[in-house]
């Protein structure tokens, strides 16, 4: 599932958050606690605040991208945010400059 995940989210990367100066995606880690981060960050426009509060809901894509001809229907980060939930895990996204994504997973003490 996490594969998924980071897969919807690089693709939706490499759609949406395009930068000429900037064509980097990163991808970046980060252990808090019993928490293990995973963070895919790009250098693109950034989600309009009008867009943040529907974003993990079927079927919903800016009406900026719907014009713009990318590809989807809207399903992608909706079905990776329910893939979180179900293995106990939460997708967010973050402030910043771009569009930075975090996949929060809950590692087992051991």
């Amino acid at each position: 599932m996490v594969g998924q995940i980071l897969l919807n989210l690089v693709d939706n990367a490499c759609k949406y958050g395009q930068d000429l100066e900037h064509p980097e995606i990163h991808l970046e880690t980060e252990r808090r606690g019993h928490q293990l981060i995973l963070r895919v960050r790009d250098h693109g426009p950034g989600i309009e605040v009008r867009d943040r509060r529907r974003l993990f809901q079927p079927f919903h894509r800016s009406a900026e991208h719907a014009v713009g001809g990318q590809p989807g229907v809207g399903l992608g980060l909706a079905v990776s945010r329910r893939l979180a939930r179900a293995m106990g895990a939460d997708l967010r996204l973050a402030d910043g400059p771009g569009t930075c994504f975090q996949l929060v997973l809950q590692s087992s003490s051991t």
